[in-house]
């Protein structure tokens, strides 16, 4: 036993494993009514104030200049230990500084910060690039992020000493360093995700080098014979709301496949589509994506681009439009057997939709996914993140008690699939909270 470190093991070139303990001094005001959070491992302490949490994943993937640079054994979000106690139905709370774990080092706790009022944490980030579009390579504008505290104030933690960390849908095309300064490197469109604390957000930049941005040369675009290269390049699509291309939100099981849903709606006379889907390659791997039913006149490929990169495209040969303004066709995933402490987010990128003649079906919205492995996910700054089953564009209410006598709602949201995410920034608050989701409401 280490007193107050924590001890990180490499598990795999980018997973570390870390082993929490805390005894003495260091942890005095700590005891067995007290549970303690890192990285949305959560443990009870024992009543000498110590604790155990096995099995922490730390992704290590980049260096501290930001994704590009080599590994350099240390995790590349930050982290932090927070712990809670509601003796007597009184809450109180306890947080560490934020760290970074090491590869085969101890961390050292150097203190906790003990308060009776819940920490300072984000309840949302809001990300904005200075230039959303870029027109040369090599062009570079700043995204901006602010942090919004359940108090309504904001700050601006856009800086990495903010222990804000950065990363980009595809390199080839923008890539981002540590402090959110985004640099144009090929044509096309970049998904740009800030995360802190436990918040994460995502924006998107356009890079328009010498014009409009080119189909690669493997999609058979309408208007092209068959297998006789791309046809005319269609404009890119904007970001806005219309027809939706999106990955489902569905559960899995560690170690084993899960059939991940994607599916195009409300692209009017679209005969054509072409989109990514991107992930973290140390906690799943795609397979080749499978059509849906009835689909008798389209063709689905699909293939790695880079790890963590996967291209879908889907067409007809002889430009039939989508049954229904639309598709549903099952990307698998096969998932690794430890690091699941938090969901697999599953974003879309450089989505492309196009119509006989070759024109972009717009307005377009890419809509995340995600892969979970538990219904309930206590995530860092004590928020409760959980997953209900759902209907596609059905309207819910999702509400919350803790008596079961009388229900406080907490918000509506739009299910875009079978399943439906939500997530409770104030159950920290509470010793335990009970939650349900309504259909029929005013």
């Amino acid at each position: 036993m280490i007193p107050g470190r924590f001890k990180p093991f490499l598990r795999s070139p980018v997973t570390l494993l870390a082993l929490a303990v805390g005894t003495g001094s260091l942890f005095a005001q700590l005891d067995a009514s007290w549970t303690v959070t890192v990285n949305g491992q959560t443990a009870l302490v024992s009543s000498n104030g110590s604790f155990h949490l096995p099995n922490i994943a730390a992704h290590d993937q980049f260096g501290v200049t930001g994704p590009g640079s080599p590994p350099d054994g240390r995790a590349d979000d930050f982290a932090r230990l927070l712990a809670m106690s509601a003796t007597g139905g009184v809450p109180r709370y306890a947080t560490s500084e934020s760290f970074q774990l090491r590869r085969g080092a101890g961390f050292k706790v150097n203190g906790l910060a003990f308060s009776d009022v819940p920490p300072r944490l984000p309840e949302s980030l809001a990300a904005t690039p200075d230039a959303a579009t870029l027109t040369s390579l090599g062009q570079i504008t700043q995204v901006r992020v602010v942090a919004r505290h359940a108090d309504g104030t904001t700050i601006d933690v856009t800086a990495r000493a903010s222990h804000t960390t950065y990363r980009t849908s595809n390199r080839a095309i923008a890539a981002v360093d540590s402090d959110g300064r985004v640099t144009a490197t090929g044509s096309g469109v970049a998904f740009i995700t800030a995360l802190n604390e436990g918040a994460a957000t995502v924006t998107q930049i356009q890079i328009l080098a010498g014009g409009a941005a080119p189909l690669p040369a493997e999609a058979p675009m309408p208007g092209s014979p068959p297998d006789s290269g791309a046809g005319p390049t269609p404009p890119p699509a904007p970001f806005n709301f219309g027809a939706t291309l999106s990955v489902g939100i569905t559960p899995g099981t560690p170690g084993q496949i899960s059939f991940v849903p994607l599916s195009l709606r409300r692209a009017t006379n679209a005969v054509a589509a072409q989109f990514d889907v991107t992930f973290d390659p140390v906690r799943v791997s795609a397979g080749d994506a499978l059509p849906g039913s009835p689909f008798p006149s389209h063709v689905v490929r699909s293939r790695e681009l880079a790890p963590g990169l996967h291209r879908v495209l889907v067409y007809s040969r002889n430009n039939a439009p989508f049954p229904m303004n639309g598709f549903e066709i099952t990307q698998p995933f096969q998932l690794a057997s430890l690091g699941w402490g938090n969901p697999e987010a599953i974003p879309p990128a450089n989505v492309m939709v196009a119509t006989a003649n070759a024109t972009a079906v717009t307005p377009l919205r890419p809509t995340p996914g995600a892969i979970f492995v538990r219904v309930v996910n206590l995530i860092p700054g004590g928020s409760a993140q959980f997953f209900f089953p759902s209907n596609p564009d059905q309207s819910y209410l999702i509400q919350t008690t803790t008596n079961f006598s009388h229900w406080m709602n907490l918000f509506t949201n739009v299910a875009t699939g079978d399943f439906l995410e939500a997530i409770d920034t104030g159950a920290a608050q509470y010793p335990f909270r009970f939650y349900r989701s309504v259909t029929n409401f005013p």
